[in-house]
């Protein structure tokens, strides 16, 4: 079912809801006050008829004459009876209709008692005289209100039919006017492709809209499209261009050596250069996979503490890498192992690493300083070395998967380091932040959030 025909099906069934209900609701008031308004006239003939035969002597003239002027307007199908205390039968004979001694009982004690008899409306009083008490009963049909209430179900039967057929069309129109928006999103998302996604949805600026908030949200989205397929589209070149480069070397050794016979120091040479390039790339293609496949390793996050993830990371560092020398500066005044952080600790030794890595790189492997402090509920992990720094302008694109530094042309690497750092802590809703001076060192802090854990006293 199309959304439309919904909103109209959905809307009309509400309102025909509504409409019945407030329909119901005056049917039944006007039913209840046609009865109400028939029992009384039904209760005022009874009297109307007692005083015509039984108190006559109670009235002045002028009193009387009132109750003969009254007493032949009779109700459709009338009937009255008039019986003493002792169940019988008085001033009018009793012709068709009857009534037995359990209901005279039932109006003798109660007074005043509104009944159906065959479906016909009936009041049954307690007359009192001074001549002695009398039961009148007076029975007779609702002819005009019972026309009344036809006419009125009539009346609302055409209403609910017309109520509804006019709700249906409005509501094409409300449907139509509604969806426009939602049709004018669908024409321009179809005219997005891959090669137009700079393309937005126009906004009306319409605060609180939310068709707008939709659009926005939708634009946002594009963004994040086009930003992803953008590095996409880069990451492939650069990757191509990357791999081709070992590639060509590789080849260019391979072949210059097969041309002729050589020695075996020769044969060594060549394939000790082969090696390097299988290494370098080999590296390459490990920090590929790493870049690609950090997105789906974020699945397996889990809270760790954050002292224990140190002390194992840099254990695991130096011992793999024993050039590296380490200052650690604990900058911290709560307790270290109350602070938890929540994500993947091995993404996170991978960032982490790698920029120590460069840090002890560009540095001949100088002593590096370490700072840990913490502010606000965040972790700073400030690495600091005396390097050969980076300079403003590559300083920009330093972050950028591939790119390296002027300065950087005669150390081993591929470019994808610090990109990969970058996105890791990204992923971990932190910050990466890096200053340097040229010929001074470079500074890389690290933001993470962070929570504590409640240490228990004992």
């Amino acid at each position: 079912m199309k959304t439309k025909t919904r909103l109209i099906f959905q809307f009309s069934l509400l309102f025909a809801s509504l409409l019945l209900a407030v329909m119901g609701i005056l049917y039944f008031l006007v039913s209840k006050e046609i009865d109400r308004s028939f029992h009384k006239r039904l209760e005022d003939r009874a009297y109307i008829v007692g005083h015509n035969y039984l108190a006559r002597d109670n009235f002045s003239k002028e009193e009387y004459q009132e109750v003969l002027h009254k007493f032949p307007r009779t109700l459709p199908t009338e009937q009255i009876r008039i019986y003493d205390t002792n169940y019988n039968s008085m001033f009018i004979e009793e012709k068709g209709i009857s009534w037995d001694k359990a209901t005279i009982d039932r109006i003798i004690a109660q007074k005043t008692v509104f009944f159906k008899r065959d479906d016909v409306p009936s009041i049954g009083i307690l007359y009192k005289d001074n001549s002695g008490d009398f039961v009148i009963i007076a029975s007779a049909q609702n002819i005009y209100g019972e026309q009344s209430l036809q006419e009125l179900r009539y009346a609302m039967i055409i209403s609910f039919v017309l109520a509804i057929v006019l709700t249906v069309l409005l509501g094409r129109v409300f449907a139509n006017w509604i969806l426009s928006a939602i049709r004018d999103v669908i024409v321009h998302m179809k005219r997005i492709e891959a090669n137009n996604l700079h393309e937005r949805l126009p906004l009306r600026g319409i605060r609180n809209d939310e068709i707008e908030q939709l659009k926005e949200t939708i634009n946002q989205v594009f963004s994040r499209l086009q930003q992803a397929f953008e590095m996409q589209q880069s990451f492939v070149s650069n990757a191509s261009h990357e791999l081709k480069t070992p590639i060509a070397v590789l080849l260019g050794n391979a072949e210059i050596t097969l041309r002729q016979e050589r020695s075996t120091e020769e044969y060594k040479e060549a394939l000790t250069h082969i090696v390097k390039d299988c290494q370098k790339m080999d590296n390459l293609i490990h920090n590929l996979l790493s870049l690609a496949q950090v997105d789906y390793q974020m699945a397996n996050i889990k809270q760790f503490a954050f002292e224990d993830f140190l002390w194992d990371m840099m254990d695991d560092l130096l011992q793999r890498n024993p050039a590296i020398k380490v200052a650690i500066h604990l900058q911290v005044e709560k307790n270290l192992d109350a602070i938890q952080l929540h994500g993947n600790p091995k993404l996170l030794e991978i960032a982490i690493t790698n920029l120590i890595h460069n840090a002890a790189k560009f540095s001949d492997f100088q002593e590096i300083s370490i700072a840990i402090h913490v502010k606000n509920n965040n972790l700073f992990i400030t690495i600091d070395d005396k390097g050969i720094g980076i300079s403003e302008e590559d300083l920009s694109k330093i972050l950028t998967p591939f790119y390296r530094g002027k300065n950087a042309i005669g150390h081993l690497g591929s470019g994808l380091g610090l990109s990969l750092s970058q996105k890791i802590i990204h992923l971990h809703k932190g910050t990466l932040s890096i200053t340097s001076q040229i010929a001074q060192g470079t500074s890389m802090v690290i933001k993470l959030p962070y929570t504590e854990k409640e240490i228990k006293k004992f």
